[in-house]
């Protein structure tokens, strides 16, 4: 281990080799429940799902018109209108039973059955009806204005992967194809721990410092749509977190525990985790700022994540390793996050062999966007990443950039317009 009370961290591991480190060790999950396809939104697919029949089942109109056999409209205009007899009236309910003969025309709306016979649909502002008569202005070329049988899925075609996160259009088009039911793969259970004699929750008086961190964390967790369990806070005793760390790991599938995780008298933690866990701490200290005390420990295939209990480096690291441990345990990708290129209004220096993660201010300043990095970083000031609406990401391998440098920045927050 790289700790050392009071000494500092003997190295660092670099941000890269440490996500490597930290995704190899995380096992896939197999464990699948049935779902309804109506509340699927945000799940996993655990199997492939294939259609079972062919959508739209038929060929039907995309417009309101009337169906007609292409050949009788040919050469159609204003100047020259064709007439047809109208014939028939087709619903999106209903269909027409006989098949379409020569200069013979169908009422039709959306979603109706084509008749048989009809080869295009004739949009009602090109025509006129006049009586059972119509009168065609424009001619209508072959499979005009139609959709095809199976055009949206064909029977046995591939509608979604496995892996897949739904999304609201995913769960339309399982509904479409009456699709109830799918196999999911079940939310994950992260457990979340404070530690520090002096911190409380929100509700226990006021003395000491209030918690904050440990709510941002489960709400980060609720949001990627996994299960977060509470458990608390405990205090600066290694025995009581020795025994919360067993209590989590006995009903979780990670573990995420912050505050004493560095190198002072009272940062238990790590020596904790080490008592737990088996094979232990795997990495203690990543090249990053903020957050460079992170680290993380495993049980079998169970992740510890030990981050400050300073709210903005626990933010930083905690979604990072979270969306790691997401799309691994899953075996998907999660969308990623949106990005915007702006110039950089001053120079902004980075120390090489460190990822640091500037909160910065994207503002849109005529036709172009201007990228203002926040001066107070401190991993304690939670205010800068509430006044940011952005991160601005910059590699170990870079120095930093200067002004005027045009820069790609994940956007956090709505982005301020100056006119």
């Amino acid at each position: 281990m790289n700790r050392r009370v009071m000494y500092g961290f003997k190295e660092f591991t670099n941000f890269e080799d440490a996500i490597k480190k930290f995704r190899e060790r995380v096992n896939l999950c197999d464990d699948v429940e049935r779902v309804e396809s109506k509340n699927s939104l945000g799940r996993i697919l655990a199997n492939e799902i294939r259609s079972p029949l062919d959508l739209p089942p038929f060929d039907r109109s995309v417009v309101d018109g009337y169906a007609v056999r292409s050949i009788d409209v040919s050469g159609a205009s204003p100047s020259n209108p064709i007439t047809l007899k109208i014939v028939g009236k087709v619903f999106a309910d209903t269909e027409y039973n006989l098949s379409l003969g020569k200069d013979e025309s169908v009422e039709i709306f959306t979603g109706g059955r084509i008749p048989s016979g009809a080869d295009c649909v004739l949009m009602a502002e090109d025509c006129r009806r006049d009586g059972n008569e119509l009168i065609v202005f424009k001619q209508c070329f072959s499979m005009q204005n139609i959709s095809r049988r199976g055009e949206d899925f064909m029977a046995g075609e591939t509608v979604l992967n496995a892996g897949t996160v739904i999304k609201p259009f995913h769960l339309g088009a399982l509904i479409s194809l009456g699709i109830r039911e799918i196999d999911v793969l079940r939310r994950a259970r992260i457990s979340v721990i404070s530690t520090g004699n002096e911190i409380h929750d929100i509700d226990e008086g006021s003395h000491g410092t209030i918690d904050a961190t440990r709510p941002m964390i489960i709400s980060s967790i609720r949001d990627m749509g996994l299960d977060p369990v509470d458990m608390g806070t405990v205090p600066d005793d290694e025995e009581l977190i020795i025994k919360k760390l067993e209590e989590a790991l006995a009903s979780s599938d990670m573990v995420v525990i912050t505050g004493g995780t560095s190198i002072g008298e009272h940062d238990l933690v790590p020596d904790a985790v080490n008592h737990v866990a088996k094979p232990g701490i795997i990495v203690h200290g990543i090249s990053m700022r903020p957050a460079r005390t992170t680290g993380f420990a495993f049980h079998g295939n169970k992740p510890i994540l030990m981050i400050s209990g300073f709210p903005v480096a626990a933010y930083i690291s905690s979604n990072i390793f979270l969306r790691e441990f997401f799309e691994k345990f899953y075996g998907t990708k999660l969308d990623p996050p949106p990005t915007i290129r702006g110039r950089l209004t001053m120079r902004w220096p980075n120390q090489a062999g460190i990822r640091s993660f500037v909160r910065v201010i994207v503002r849109r300043v005529g036709n172009e966007y201007t990228v203002e990095p926040l001066r107070l970083t401190g991993s304690g000031i939670l205010s800068t990443l509430t006044r940011a609406n952005g991160l601005l990401v910059i590699d170990e391998k870079s120095e930093g950039y200067d002004e005027g440098d045009y820069v790609d920045v994940i956007i956090t927050q709505p982005v301020e317009v100056i006119k």
